[in-house]
């Protein structure tokens, strides 16, 4: 099935003037494929909702007045494929029997390629990067691998347009630095004053591409913020900081908006400035930043943490027994209540499954306590076939909610990664929804609530 779609992106009218059209042709092989999404990569905020039966979208989502990145993904999620988009693009998308996405551009597969190829070099040097003590080394082979995929780029260089080839030039080396930031910040916890990270000299604090990965930036400001300062005073502080290495009020909203909502949906990853974010400040915040171009992505985000905070009144969900039945959080009225919120595909899930499961064995009769195994997954039958395959059924405690990080459970408690384990008291108020893992402390927690009147 082949469809033609003309997208008007900023104008008002649909007309071959505007200079914000994208054309995309979809050719289906797949018949179980019925929509197809594109996202934009970082916000991960729906451009487009493309219907695969001929229909033109009755609604147009965003804006593309410069060139990024985004992902064409299904609509469960579990294809994906990466594409460079920028005004008049002519965007050929193919959808596989199998599912798979492709598209017939060639900056599209090179940018595929910079994106597997990292993940698949890392796996296979696993080993050297993780025991070896010598981080020179580490900054070498890297720099080497750099240095390969770049030569790549170049030999089809003539073939793409010059946005492309930056864009994609800069992803090969952020890609790498992402990585190192996550060995040097979170793996090894260095200093800021370790010699790993002079690698940070080579990321430009204005760079037009810096929005495609927005991170790496920040956590640069991160480590030279850290050299004048003991510590993150404040999340304020380090925002005046940010604005202080950054020309472009563009790309200074942008970085802010990033760097709010990644203390709020991922902060492991903000360790030291997660300590600093309470209710009011995210207030004081957000009406600091009420005139910022990306206002609404921190909206969005601040909603999440509002809705999951320690005495907030838990949102009243709905899931799926593994019978089709469906039971609300508000059944469990009078109980202590662990939330477990995971899925068949991810493998930190799945490492710490065996211990819910033993915390589930261990309050099995007692009746105020309930233990909840919430599956995120896409499909009921991949969550079903991995609980039978690993004899891992908990008739009661087994609970579905399909996309479950894309519904309205996802935003109301702050699930954007998982495992995410929470516990709510016998009046449905939230005790804690950040929990590290399912530990002793974790029993010790529920035993306190049991003591209580």
């Amino acid at each position: 099935m082949k469809i033609i779609i003309l997208l008007l992106i900023a104008g008002l009218l649909l007309s071959c003037e505007s200079k914000n059209i994208i054309s995309i042709n979809i050719n289906s092989k797949n018949t179980q494929v019925d929509s197809v999404y594109i996202l934009e990569s970082i916000t991960e905020k729906i451009l487009f909702r493309l219907p695969v039966n001929g229909k033109v979208p009755e609604r147009m989502h965003g804006e593309i007045d410069y060139p990024t990145t985004g992902s064409i993904q299904t609509k469960d999620g579990k294809h994906s494929y990466l594409t460079i988009l920028y005004p008049n693009k002519e965007l050929n998308i193919t959808i596989e029997p199998d599912s798979s996405i492709l598209t017939n551009n060639l900056g599209d597969s090179l940018l595929n390629y910079l994106w597997m190829s990292n993940n698949e070099f890392i796996a296979q040097n696993a080993n050297r990067i993780f025991t070896s003590n010598d981080t020179d080394s580490i900054t070498k082979i890297f720099q080497d691998f750099e240095t390969l995929r770049k030569l790549e780029i170049e030999k089809r260089s003539s073939k793409l347009s010059l946005d492309e080839k930056e864009l994609l030039l800069y992803q090969n080396s952020s890609r790498i630095h992402s990585f190192l930031f996550y060995f040097g910040r979170l793996a090894k916890n260095f200093p800021a004053t370790h010699k790993f990270f002079s690698f940070i000299e080579d990321i430009h604090n204005n760079t037009k591409w810096a929005k495609t990965l927005p991170q790496n930036l920040l956590y640069k400001h991160e480590i030279n913020y850290l050299l004048s300062h003991d510590s993150i005073e404040s999340i304020t502080s380090f925002i005046d900081y940010v604005a202080s290495q950054t020309e472009n009020k563009d790309l200074l909203d942008f970085l802010k908006s990033t760097y709010i909502t990644g203390i709020i949906t991922s902060p492991s990853y903000w360790e030291k400035h997660e300590r600093h974010l309470d209710s009011q400040t995210l207030k004081d915040i957000k009406f600091r930043e009420k005139s910022n171009k990306y206002n609404d992505f921190i909206a969005k985000s601040s909603n999440s943490f509002f809705s999951s905070q320690k005495g907030v009144v838990a949102y009243d969900f709905e899931a799926n027994r593994i019978d089709g039945s469906k039971v609300k959080l508000s059944n469990f009225k009078g109980k202590i209540v662990f939330i477990d919120s995971w899925a068949s595909w991810c493998g930190p899930c799945i490492a710490h499954r065996p211990n819910v499961l033993e915390l589930a064995k261990k309050y099995a009769h007692n009746n105020s306590v309930e233990i909840l195994m919430i599956s995120m997954d896409a499909n009921k039958s991949d969550w079903l076939n991995y609980l039978t395959k690993k004899n891992q059924l908990n008739i009661e405690g087994d609970l579905i909610i399909l996309n479950g990080m894309k519904s309205e459970y996802g935003e109301r408690y702050n699930v954007k990664s998982i495992p995410k384990y929470m516990l709510i008291n016998k009046d449905g108020i939230i005790i804690n929804s950040n929990i590290q893992e399912p530990s002793f402390a974790v029993e010790e927690m529920i035993e306190y609530e049991l003591k209580k009147k």
